[in-house]
């Protein structure tokens, strides 16, 4: 037994050192660990295969390298770069620029840059993809020369000359993809220069825009009652006002050189939409009842056209851009003076209007700094002035409109104060920031409200387009796609009017950069940020689900269906079911798209589980009901059924519980488990054809002929009643008083039921008096027991009768 136990130990500390041993071993090399090579059968067709391989690598960097369209990207970049250096000398000094200038030249700039960052990237991935290209051939002359070395030196089988042609057909790919490189990256260098200095100028920018920030608050000039402000007055201060006239260039070669069509795409555009307005104006009839567009052609084309071509113009000289503004204030002008009826108020809005115009022309002038001093506090002034005199008018009327309006120019008064306050004390930048926030912001709020107010119109002339109205779908439904659409128009424009004053009052540098601060704010769940931007595409989603989910079943319900001649109940299923799917299906896309992983609503499930299994069998009963009644379609909608002795007509089907309306106008909620689960009587389910049994009874002795005679003409006479089946009249029983009889007749609608009843009854009973055929009523025979000794004393004088012997 020792001998077996010490054998054992010896044999388990064995295998512990082989174990140890192996462990510690290194691993094989890469050579050891090669793959044996092909054999010699295979040279051949492997080399067909290389040279094919090579073929197609060819033609591959034969379409890669045409690297016209990238140095056409970059010389445009460049073009762009020269442009803006010529007009920044042209301009001057970057601090003083207007607060617009700097701000259409930063996004300028940003776009630019971003331009470049898509070159680089495309150019990235080229280099990118041959490089694994060139792994690849690498790794194949490496093969080849491995393949040779394993094969005898002296077999016949594999002449040299077959991996010669091998080695050569690498190198030249391997040529070929070095030759494709250098090119890409003198672009690579280029673009990266041309970002460096794009970075530069869009952080001088930033600089002076952060400045300026910073000098809202910082005294920039003498205060007015200060001797120094007076000394600035001096005969050279207009040199640098006659320099800002050249900087308007009002004619920049190359600007109309390369953007000139658009001029006349403007002026073309403006035609179009005065010839419409005109037009339509001549065919209306009542002139005063013309919309202000049609009696206001050509002030609607061009704002029209202005605003829409506006964008296109952000490369515009100064002068140009002056130019533009300008035509949008005199074409505005009249469109927002229509939407008030006061004088008062249409006369502010021109004076704002004005007002704002010649607040653009005088940032773009660059006036002298004393003179700039004295234009802002006597528009201060004036403003004041002038306000104070609309509002004194004002109050001679007591409207709630006219209430508000006086409210605004209190506050314009004030705005306007606190600016020549500041300007008088020598916060110049203050006070023309103040200044020119507050007209930047009267003038886009009365632009939004011109420009809902005709979108509004647009929208009513689209839909009263003979196109849509020829479509039977939008007559019924347009009034409400209309309204639906109308919806998202006011978000939009508004949303808009945010971000642009959000910018107007310096609290970002552009609309850009204001939306993606926004829609970059979010809050932490669990493990992920949820941002506003996901809750907005989230939100939206769903809501264009719900939209995508009503059009289609209103286009089911008016367009298809009725072709098919599907039943109700049929309709109403498929209707039901592709709800909950698109519904089901947005819900889902809303959750993903908001950041929301799937993977983490099992546990909610584990737990709605939990919850069915002990207080949710009903709910799921209903649920699960409700789908029955759907697919197999037992009730449908419109079916007339009887309820626990009620009448009813089914008005809607839920997932959850049935809707029955009765003839009382009265609504019974029925859970869907009780109309599978328990008896109800379905009237309609197959066929509303139905049978009306009227019980009749006649005096014994009467003619039974003449009975049967009258109860089939009855039946023949109603044109209710159908012919086939047929009517029948039986004599059913001998009764206790009355000979019974029944008619039996049948109708196409189980809802004329009682009326049809009636008018057999009315009919019946009519025949039946004049045929002198009687209706017996029941008659009862009354048998005395027992009767009072004292009833019985008077009977005899009441009735004369003799007297019972025995009445016990």
């Amino acid at each position: 037994m020792k001998r077996l136990l010490t054998g054992c130990l010896v044999l388990l500390l064995l295998s512990l050192s082989l174990a140890t041993r192996a462990e510690t071993q290194p691993p094989a090399t890469a050579s050891e660990a090669t793959a044996p090579r092909p054999g010699i059968a295979k040279v051949y067709p492997r080399l067909a295969k290389l040279k094919e391989e090579k073929t197609a690598l060819e033609t591959q960097l034969d379409q890669r390298a045409d690297l016209r369209s990238l140095n056409q990207a970059l010389e445009n970049l460049k073009t762009w770069g020269k442009d803006w250096a010529q007009r920044e000398n042209r301009l001057g000094t970057m601090g003083e620029w207007p607060l617009e200038t700097l701000q259409q030249t930063r996004a300028g700039l940003l776009t630019h840059k971003d331009k470049s960052d898509q070159l680089l990237n495309e150019i990235y991935t080229r280099l990118e993809t041959i490089d694994a290209w060139r792994n690849d051939w690498q790794e194949k002359k490496d093969f080849w020369q491995q393949w040779r070395k394993a094969l005898p030196a002296e077999s016949p089988l594999a002449p040299p000359e077959v991996f010669s042609q091998a080695r050569q057909t690498i190198e030249q790919a391997l040529a070929r993809l070095e030759k494709q490189v250098p090119p890409l990256l003198n672009l690579q260098q280029e673009i990266t220069d041309l970002q460096v200095s794009l970075s530069n100028q869009i952080g001088e920018i930033e600089q002076v825009l952060a400045s300026r920030k910073n000098q809202l608050l910082e005294k920039n000039q003498p205060p007015f009652f200060s001797s120094e402000f007076y000394r600035q007055f001096q005969p050279g201060m207009f040199t640098g006002f006659e320099n800002s006239l050249s900087r308007l260039d009002f004619f920049h070669d190359r600007f109309w050189r390369h953007r000139g069509g658009l001029v006349v795409l403007h002026l073309l555009l403006t035609v179009l939409i005065f010839g419409l307005l005109r037009s339509r104006s001549k065919r209306c009839e009542d002139r005063s009842g013309l919309h202000f567009t049609m009696r206001h052609p050509l002030a609607t084309g061009l704002f029209l056209s202005t605003i829409a071509l506006a964008p296109l113009y952000s490369h515009a000289p100064p002068g140009l851009l002056l130019g533009i503004s300008a035509l949008a204030v005199f074409s505005a002008v009249p469109l927002m003076v229509e939407l008030f009826h006061q004088p008062l108020q249409q006369w502010v809005i021109r004076l704002l209007a004005y007002t704002y115009l010649l607040s653009r022309l005088v940032e773009s002038l660059v006036l002298p700094a004393p003179l700039h001093a004295l234009y802002l506090a006597g528009l201060c002034l004036a403003g004041i002035l002038l306000l104070r005199w609309v509002a004194a008018r004002s109050l001679r009327t007591r409207k709630e409109e006219q209430r508000r309006f006086r409210i605004l120019l209190i506050g314009g008064m004030i705005l306007l104060g606190m600016a020549f306050i500041a300007q008088a004390g020598g916060y110049g930048i203050l006070a023309e920031h103040l200044l020119q926030s507050g007209l930047k912001t009267v003038f886009a709020c009365l632009l939004a409200s011109l420009a809902l107010h005709l979108l509004h119109t647009g929208l009513l002339a689209l839909a009263n387009l003979p196109g849509f109205k020829k479509q039977q779908f939008f007559r019924r439904h347009g009034q409400e796609l209309l309204t639906r659409a109308w919806q998202l128009v006011p978000i939009i424009v508004y949303t808009h009017v945010a971000l642009y004053l959000m910018v107007t009052w310096r609290m970002f540098d552009s609309i850009g950069e204001a939306w993606h601060a926004i829609v970059s704010a979010g809050f932490t769940f669990g493990d992920r940020t949820i941002s506003v931007q996901m809750l907005l595409i989230a939100l939206a989603a769903l809501y264009v689900t719900i939209l995508l989910s009503r059009l289609l079943r209103k286009l089911l319900e008016e367009e298809v269906f009725p072709r098919r001649q599907m039943d109700r109940g049929v309709r109403d299923s498929i209707n039901k079911l592709l709800h909950y799917a698109i519904l089901a299906l947005g819900v889902l896309m809303a959750l993903s798209l908001a950041g929301i992983d799937l993977k983490n609503f099992a546990v909610l499930a584990g737990a709605l589980g939990i919850g069915i299994g002990f207080g949710l069998q009903n709910i799921v009963n209903n649920f699960v009901s409700g789908l029955i009644l759907l697919f197999e379609r037992p009730i449908k909608v419109g079916d007339m059924i009887v309820l626990d002795g009620e009448w009813g007509t089914v008005g809607k089907i839920g997932l959850r519980s049935t809707t029955v309306e009765t003839f009382d106008e009265s609504e019974v909620i029925v859970p869907n488990s009780i109309l599978v689960s328990e008896k109800v009587t379905n009237w309609t389910l197959s066929s509303e054809q139905s049978r009306i049994v009227v019980p009749v009874g006649v005096a014994y002795g009467s003619d039974l002929e003449k009975v049967l005679r009258i109860l089939y003409e009855a039946a023949n006479q109603h044109p209710q009643v159908l012919d086939t089946p047929p009517p029948s009249a039986i004599f059913t029983a001998f009764g206790n008083s009355s000979l019974d009889f029944e008619l039996r007749v049948w109708t196409s609608s189980v809802s004329n039921r009682l009326i049809i009843k009636n008018d057999l009854l009315l009919y019946i009973d009519r025949r039946f008096r004049e045929e002198n055929v009687e209706i017996p009523f029941p008659q009862r025979d009354l048998h005395l027991r027992s009767i009072e000794d004292a009833l019985l004393d008077k009977w005899p004088a009441r009735s004369g009768a003799v007297t019972p012997t025995n009445a016990s």
